[in-house]
């Protein structure tokens, strides 16, 4: 006999559905500069349409440069893609070309010639083709246009070439025009002396910057948009530490988000947190700006004595502050007092923290003796205007800056803090990276060097 059970009935919640990753359709941060995933910051609407209105009235030289990363070649190929209905496009790649050779790719590009060698050629004969070219272009009211990348490598004899070329115009306006695109170094080799005659025919200079904090963010956003990927793929720290880390450069925020999605696949973790962004950035050795003792405080063993000794350090503070106060002479207290000095603020004094000159609009009114701590380092300046401007800004962003002359007497430091807690320091280096202040050094204070 054959008996049949019947299963029971297995509640919803007993096999719980695996949530899958969603699977890109295209690679959302390649490094290929894929006009589908343009991103028009503040930096780039600018530059683009100071590109496109010099093209539009018939300029001469422009010049674009940025830092390695900052995507001059997809601004460069949006512009290509914008313009090359209605103007016949060069485009030179590679820098390192002798004139001939260039004078050849140009009459190539153009539909000039089909083929031929630059040996075979003479410079005369080309520049007069070229000139003969230029000239049938009048009819058409239009201009031949000529981009270079990575223009800081251009020998300097095809640079005086381009000069010349330039001068290639009609009664009202230029028929051919030239867009070098490069780093800074090309601005500080066309600013050269031998190279004034060029500088002086270009008529726009675009910069390409780094995106500050609130544009990587909508960047990210809008690659994953793009990709049909979910806007909050990365959680919200975590793309805070990539425009920390990346500096707001698209092209290592591309790095470190393609290798977070990888390490985040193979783990199953979602969203990505700050520890995969950090461990993608390890894997890329592209180094981390958290202050030394920030990574030493990442480690649990490290945290707990840590957390134990900055405990202490408030009321020992307060102690040695409290004898110092007593062991000031009354005669110094006095001419501190004085009508004829300036007192100084209450939030001064909470905010120093070792004998360091406190500097109230300009003027050094004295010096507070506290426990030692730790101070950021944010400028040095040479001339002492400069160093005041830059103290001035950052106490106007809330922040305890003063300034202190070098050892050796040569250059103006400007410092916050001195601060006490590593959270301290950390959110006192946030206000300095939104103030532009990326570049910072934090320094241990010892008071008791600093005591008179």
């Amino acid at each position: 006999m054959l008996t049949l059970f019947e299963h029971p009935a297995l509640p919803e919640t007993a096999l719980a559905p695996v949530v899958r990753r969603p699977t890109a359709l295209m690679q959302p941060f390649g490094l290929s500069p894929d006009q589908r995933f343009v991103y028009r910051s503040d930096a780039y609407i600018w530059a683009f349409e100071q590109i496109t209105t010099a093209v539009r009235q018939r300029e001469g030289v422009m010049l674009v440069v940025g830092e390695p990363g900052t995507g001059k070649t997809l601004l460069c190929r949006t512009l290509l893609s914008r313009l090359s209905d209605r103007h016949p496009i060069c485009v030179v790649v590679d820098p390192c070309v002798r004139i001939e050779e260039l004078l050849l790719q140009m009459l190539q590009d153009f539909g000039v010639v089909q083929g031929g060698r630059p040996d075979r050629l003479s410079r005369h004969d080309l520049v007069a083709t070229l000139h003969r070219f230029l000239a049938s272009l009048i009819p058409l009211n239009t201009t031949a246009i000529l981009v270079i990348d990575e223009a800081q490598h251009l020998d300097p004899a095809v640079l005086e070439q381009l000069r010349l070329l330039s001068n290639c115009e009609s009664d009202r306006a230029k028929l051919l025009q030239i867009v070098l695109v490069g780093t800074p170094a090309l601005e500080g080799v066309c600013r050269s002396e031998d190279m004034q005659h060029l500088d002086q025919r270009i008529a726009r200079r675009c910069h390409l910057t780094a995106l500050n904090r609130d544009e990587v963010v909508e960047y990210i956003e809008s690659r994953l948009m793009v990709a049909s990927l979910p806007a909050d793929e990365f959680s919200r720290p975590a793309v805070h530490a990539i425009a920390t880390i990346s500096g707001g450069i698209p092209r290592t925020v591309n790095l470190l988000c393609e290798r977070s999605l990888d390490l985040a696949r193979r783990r199953g973790v979602s969203p990505i947190t700050t520890s995969i962004v950090r461990r993608a950035a390890k894997q890329l050795e592209i180094p981390d700006p958290r202050p030394w003792f920030m990574n030493r405080l990442m480690n649990k063993r490290t945290a707990v004595v840590a957390s134990v000794l900055l405990a202490g350090v408030p009321p020992a503070t307060w102690l040695w502050a409290s004898q110092s106060a007593r062991n000031t002479p009354t005669a110094a207290v006095t001419s501190a007092t004085s009508p004829g000095s300036t007192a100084v603020p209450d939030r001064a004094v909470y905010a120093a923290a070792a004998d360091i000159p406190v500097v109230i609009d300009d003027v050094t009114t004295g010096t507070l003796a506290l426990a030692d701590g730790l101070t950021i380092q944010v400028a040095a300046f040479r001339q002492l205007d400069r160093a005041a401007s830059v103290t001035q800004q950052l106490r106007g962003a809330g922040l305890p800056a003063f300034r202190r002359i070098e050892p050796g007497g040569l250059r103006h430091l400007v410092l916050v803090g001195p601060y006490v807690t590593a959270g301290e320091i950390q959110a006192a280096q946030q206000t300095l990276s939104d103030q532009g202040f990326r570049q910072t050094k934090v320094v241990r204070e010892d008071a008791g060097t600093l005591l008179p």
